[in-house]
């Protein structure tokens, strides 16, 4: 609150109403009843504390409004964030098909954002769904039996057919079992020899340039100053090849997930077809059972155990086919995309590799031998290797996470008011503080907590990582 301090000037006059002579009068002795010289300052000490006082009350009033002003005026840096992040990844693994979605756009909730190569799964779910129902069929006889021969024929035939569909089945899964441990014993090979030649570029390196690339003497020249650049230029050389070499093993790495992922994809779509084909023999044995020994209990009892089965490995695929559709959690803006089709995803994400960049042939001695390379979100990182969802999806509420040092954060409670500015969108909206972090930012400028303010309506237009500044 802002004091405001008029001080009025009082005007007068002072007079004395005391007997005196005529004489005194003339002479200007004595007290005379006469108005004061208004040329001549008098001023009694009353008047001196009076205006004492209000020079002090005036002051204060100065201290008073200046303080409060500024109270009123504190803000703090703070980012637009929202109540829930979402890092979205297929649950198992597979060849992305298509990446619906990009940065910015808007979904909401059960939107499709990603699908996956799914041939295999449709195949196995369409020999499912006859499975269960010849399972259905053949219940049904085993309750009312009355096979004729020409059935007993074709039950015959069904199983050689079943027989041999199982084997070729069988025999495909051997082979992609076989190329698949092949092809990750080769991605890891590649690692191998790649860390092998790195760690002896490494060595020759060490040995040739201890010190790095030295700038020659400018004292030298002739034959000892083209030595000295020769030796410049072997180890800025020797540094090459070891960026390459550390490329070379982050991609060999990131490579073999890759590998592994498309090994066991191709395996997986084998073993469904050989339990396609073992569930399609069962059936076809089941049916052919039925002629010996029609309308048993047992026979029943079997016929509904083998649909139940069935039924439970349906609903398993079914689950699959669902989980190779990537849907949106919650409404929200998309705020990454790492993966792209044809790849191959999975739970884990995509795997991020990165080389590092070339040296400068003029690189002085005080150089990084891997300086750092930016990262997708444009802050410098020495991370060679890591993974990142897929997509990434932030909703929820929208909220303004400030950044408040400590001396002032006491002053700030759950459930104050705050108002916040945001110039890129040029408004001021009001909130109310929700979250205290307990946890303090540490950093040259002081120590800072974290403090969540919930926006009290929507703003248009406001899009996380957005900057604003919140008063209190």
């Amino acid at each position: 609150m802002t004091v405001d301090t008029k001080v009025e000037k009082v005007r007068g006059m002072n007079a004395s109403l005391t007997n005196g002579s005529a004489a005194e009068t003339v002479s200007g002795k004595g007290n005379p009843l006469a108005e004061r010289d208004p040329t001549r300052l008098h001023i009694t000490r009353r008047q001196v504390a009076f205006a004492l006082a209000l020079s002090v009350a005036a002051v204060l009033a100065t201290v008073f409004t200046v303080n409060s002003v500024t109270a009123a005026a504190q803000s703090f840096p703070a980012v637009i964030t929202t109540s829930k992040v979402y890092d979205l990844n297929f649950t198992n693994s597979g060849t992305v098909s298509a990446v619906l979605v990009k940065v910015g756009d808007r979904v909401k909730a059960n939107e499709v954002l990603a699908t996956q190569e799914d041939s295999s799964l449709q195949m196995q779910l369409s020999a499912d769904q006859a499975t269960v129902k010849a399972d259905r069929e053949v219940l049904v006889q085993a309750a009312s039996p009355g096979l004729t021969p020409a059935q007993v024929e074709q039950d015959d035939l069904q199983v050689q057919q079943a027989q041999t569909a199982l084997t070729n089945a069988q025999a495909a899964l051997q082979s992609a079992e076989a190329s698949g441990k092949a092809n990750v014993g080769a991605a890891q090979s590649a690692i191998t020899s790649a860390q092998a030649q790195e760690t002896s570029d490494n060595g020759t390196y060490t040995q040739a340039c201890p010190n790095g690339p030295v700038a020659p003497d400018p004292s030298l020249s002739g034959t000892q100053l083209q030595a000295a650049q020769s030796a410049v230029t072997h180890c800025q050389n020797l540094q090459l090849s070891l960026s390459a070499d550390q490329a070379a093993v982050s991609k060999a790495q990131g490579q073999l997930p890759v590998v592994e992922a498309q090994a066991q994809q191709a395996i997986d779509a084998a073993q469904a077809t050989v339990n396609s084909a073992q569930a399609a023999l069962n059936v076809a044995n089941y049916q052919q059972t039925l002629q010996g020994s029609p309308g048993s209990a047992s026979s029943q009892a079997q016929a509904q155990a083998n649909l139940n089965q069935a039924e439970a490995q349906l609903a398993q695929v079914q689950s699959e086919v669902t989980a190779a559709t990537l849907v949106a959690p919650d409404g929200g803006v998309v705020t990454e995309v790492y993966g792209a089709a044809g790849e191959t995803l999975g739970p884990d994400g995509v795997h991020i590799y990165q080389s590092p960049a070339a040296i400068p042939a003029n690189q002085s001695s005080g150089f990084s031998l891997f300086p750092s390379q930016p990262s997708s979100q444009g802050t410098s990182s020495s991370n060679q290797s890591g993974s990142e969802p897929l997509i990434e999806v932030v909703g929820g509420r929208q909220q303004i996470m400030a950044q408040v040092p400590e001396a002032q954060v006491a002053s700030v409670q759950v459930g104050k008011s705050a108002t916040i500015t945001i110039s890129a969108l040029n408004i001021t909206a009001s909130g109310v503080v929700t979250q205290l972090g307990l946890s303090p930012t540490r950093a040259t400028s002081g120590v800072t907590y974290d403090v969540i303010v919930d926006l009290n309506r929507t703003v248009s237009g406001l899009l996380p990582g957005m900057t604003a500044t919140v008063g209190f």
